[in-house]
């Protein structure tokens, strides 16, 4: 068994975040990454995935050339950008990081974390579980769902028309279940690509304002942000996830996709929706978001995870255990935590915090001498 003063679990933004700042602090850590490349969940987003502005994205120990390609602040970042900035950004500063490792469980015992990959066991003062929220789709069941002829699928194993095209031919007719942004993303690229499209929602479909607007407002609303996290006013509107009228509306408001309520029941060929409409689809995309990653934290019985909660934190370590921490949950810190923004933040918060207690010996800042590093 290997020691570690802190393990991280994830090399998504959050951990590596977490990794720049303990590195800056001199404590010895490990990021754990399942997938086979850090930003895997920005390598396997639709091809049009866009951001808000570099200024809102960028992360800490980010250093660029103001004729570089990142000096754009406030241009839009795109998924393939992001993704090649976030592995430039762990190979330059050099974080430790090991791919393939998927975390298997983690236990508690004598004060310390036991964290188990295929690999082997770790042992660690603390863990930071930056795993995310984007790794478990969440699919939504409708009697008949298990049965159905229609094939089915969720946002997060679309990756293009092409990729539609192969399951259910390039004239397919699909229904995309959601209302929000990867629901429109997925929405647009297929309706240009010439797929008969409906959209079935829940409630009245909601609309984030044109980019250039919204690029236009971005410093006005980090100020806004910044006061509302400081008088605690409460979460702002703009931070609804929702799709964008010119980009993803358009066939929706000149006829072309069909908008239909929630489903009732999914028949083998067709679907029956609440007001007790029929159509018969191809193809059921799913945009209903996803659950949080917790699966490998079972071990430790968390009562809030056991209760199928969130994970109980107070500014981001569990209340349930010591030394525990979450960044990238929702509301976990901020009501950005969600956010990259916040992200940013709250790793800045949780290092802090790291250090301050490595400073009094119940966090070794490194291994035990004469310890090989992993």
């Amino acid at each position: 068994m290997s020691y570690l003063p802190v393990v991280v679990i994830g090399a998504g933004p959050a951990g590596l975040s977490i990794a720049y700042e303990l590195q800056k602090f001199g404590i010895d850590y490990l990021v754990l990454e399942a997938s086979n490349s850090v930003a895997k969940t920005f390598h396997d987003m639709t091809h049009q995935t866009t951001y808000g502005p570099w200024v809102n994205n960028l992360l800490r120990g980010t250093t660029w050339d103001v004729w570089g390609r990142f000096y754009r602040l406030l241009a839009r970042t795109t998924r393939s950008e992001y993704a090649e900035y976030l592995e430039q950004y762990a190979q330059r500063l050099q974080l430790h990081i090991r791919l393939n490792s998927p975390v298997q469980s983690v236990a508690w015992a004598d004060g310390a974390y036991r964290v188990q990959t295929a690999e082997g066991e770790y042992q660690a003062a603390a863990v930071v579980n930056c795993a995310g929220y984007f790794a478990t789709p969440y699919t939504p069941t409708y009697p008949g769902s298990d049965t159905t002829r229609i094939q089915q699928i969720h946002t997060s194993t679309y990756r293009s028309p092409a990729s539609v095209g192969k399951l259910i031919g390039d004239r397919g007719k699909v229904l995309i279940v959601g209302k929000k942004l990867s629901a429109g993303e997925t929405l647009s690229e297929l309706s240009a690509a010439g797929f008969e499209t409906a959209i079935s929602t829940r409630s009245t479909i909601e609309y984030w304002p044109d980019i250039w607007k919204e690029t236009l407002r971005s410093p006005f609303i980090l100020v806004d942000e910044w006061v509302r996290r400081r008088l605690d006013l409460g979460r702002p509107e703009h931070l609804k996830p929702k799709m964008r009228l010119k980009e993803h509306g358009g066939t929706i408001r000149n006829g072309q996709t069909r908008v239909f309520p929630e489903i009732q029941e999914i028949k083998e060929n067709s679907v029956v929706f609440q007001d007790g409409s029929e159509e018969t689809f191809d193809l059921i995309i799913y945009g209903t978001g996803y659950q949080g990653n917790f699966g490998h934290l079972a071990g430790l019985k968390l009562p809030s995870l056991t209760r199928g909660e969130a994970p109980s934190v107070r500014q981001l370590e569990s209340t349930e255990l010591p030394n525990l921490f979450f960044v990238g949950l929702i509301g976990g810190g901020s009501f950005r935590s969600e956010f990259l923004r916040g992200i940013r933040e709250d790793a800045e918060k949780v290092g802090e915090v790291i250090q301050s207690r490595a400073r009094f010996a119940p966090i070794p800042m490194s291994r035990p001498t004469g310890e090989a590093s992993s």
